[in-house]
């Protein structure tokens, strides 16, 4: 080693810093890669469930809005994941209807929509919305306990890493909607008036 020179161990050390930053970048972006991947098929999953949802929910007259030609899903508050909502309802047939699908904000007006998934919003938010929804026939999805409480009719929810759903029975029924036997013996079952489960 000579004057002006990296000592060979600091040199040494030096390249295994270096080769340590990769691995560590590499193993970031394989997490934040995974990550994505569960997210897009979380949403992809949520997406599927409520197309179905509706094929087991019956709105009055079965239903008025046929003659607006399409069965609408709203979204509000899937922005990042809104490609993944439009393609899942892309060329898909609900009641004899072409299915639609709409990214709203929550101010938006909800006539039209036959179906409302509601996700991340705050409790204003919310109440802003519970106004909007009242004496509507929209059969309302979320997944967050405030939306529960404020009369939302299934939740999706999380247990032993698996997605699985509650329904409210009551509040489905005061919205003139009527939910399939079938489709509650799939799911957790809350009470209206208690806002427990059973």
């Amino acid at each position: 080693w000579r004057p002006g020179e990296v000592p060979p161990v600091l040199d040494r050390g030096l390249a295994y810093i270096k080769s340590l930053k990769h691995v560590l970048t590499w193993m970031m972006l394989c997490a934040l890669s995974f990550s994505c991947l569960a997210h897009d098929r979380e949403a992809r999953l949520k997406a599927a469930f409520i197309l179905n949802f509706a094929k087991f929910v019956e709105w009055p007259g079965e239903r008025a809005s046929r003659n607006r030609g399409h069965f609408t899903f709203c979204f509000i508050g899937v922005e990042h994941d809104r490609d993944i909502y439009l393609d899942t309802y892309r060329d898909k047939t609900v009641k004899g209807q072409p299915a639609a699908a709409r990214i709203l904000h929550y101010t938006s007006p909800v006539d039209g929509c036959a179906v409302l998934f509601v996700s991340g919003i705050d409790q204003a938010q919310l109440s802003h919305l519970q106004t909007a929804l009242a004496g509507k026939a929209i059969l309302t999805i979320g997944e967050d306990e405030p939306f529960m409480a404020m009369g939302g009719m299934i939740r999706f929810y999380a247990e032993q890493g698996k997605i699985r759903f509650e329904i409210n029975p009551g509040a489905i029924n005061d919205s003139g909607l009527t939910v399939s036997s079938k489709l509650l013996h799939l799911a957790k079952i809350r009470s209206s008036e208690a806002g427990g489960t059973r």
